[in-house]
């Protein structure tokens, strides 16, 4: 797969900042979209073997 670049110095840190997002948003619960059954097994699997993705946040935080 491609890396992933580090965002500008500028933008480190924001990804955490919720300031531009309403209060009552952000203070609700997540709810998951409900898909109906057997949607999954009409995906082809196949399109996402040897696909992995794990997002190392602690480099987020390197200087």
């Amino acid at each position: 797969g491609l890396p992933c670049q580090k965002p500008p110095k500028a933008l480190e840190g924001l990804h955490h900042d919720v300031s531009n997002f309403d209060p009552d948003f952000i203070k609700e619960e997540p709810i998951l979209t409900p898909i109906e059954e057997g949607v999954l097994p009409m995906i082809n699997q196949d399109e996402f073997r040897n696909f992995s993705f794990t997002k190392d946040w602690g480099e987020m935080n390197e200087n």
